[in-house]
């Protein structure tokens, strides 16, 4: 195993700059469990950064789940399949419609977003890594125009 060092000279190397690291001494996770993350010293990590939140990491039936796709076909959604669209219609399904309709209203803005919460009734944010203030400010008006022109309420 690489030392701690070796790992971000070689990220220096090997890495685009846009592959950022968090933390001033960044950790060396080695493995996760459940709710945790280890280091390389096998210090354990509450995770409450990564989107693990439902399930946690290494679940056996996302494991399951992601063996038995990675079997037919693993790639993206930049070709067509028939799996994401299924994804996405169970998904929508389990909208409530106030969700679903800012859900929709929002994309066809451009603007991606998802839901969350034991109701559904969260709206998920999570910007990309380059996010400027034209595209907050266009988030925030979007937004804004969908919730006032629909009377929902805030």
């Amino acid at each position: 195993m690489l030392d701690h060092n070796d790992i971000i000279k070689k990220r220096s190397k090997y890495l685009a700059p846009s592959f950022s690291v968090s933390y001033d001494m960044p950790l060396h996770i080695v493995r996760g469990r459940g709710q945790y993350l280890y280091d390389s010293n096998g210090k354990e990590y509450l995770d409450a950064v990564n989107n693990i939140s439902h399930v946690g990491h290494c679940h056996p039936k996302v494991i399951e789940a992601a063996n038995n796709q990675n079997k037919e076909l693993n790639t993206n959604t930049r070709y067509l399949h028939d799996s994401i669209i299924d994804y996405a219609q169970n998904l929508t399904r389990t909208l409530p419609d106030e969700a679903e309709f800012v859900v929709n209203q929002m994309k066809q803005r451009g603007i991606l977003i998802g839901t969350g919460g034991p109701d559904h009734n969260v709206l998920k944010i999570k910007p990309p890594l380059v996010f400027n203030r034209n595209n907050a400010d266009y988030f925030l008006e979007s937004f804004e125009a969908i919730m006032s022109e629909n009377d929902f309420k805030v």
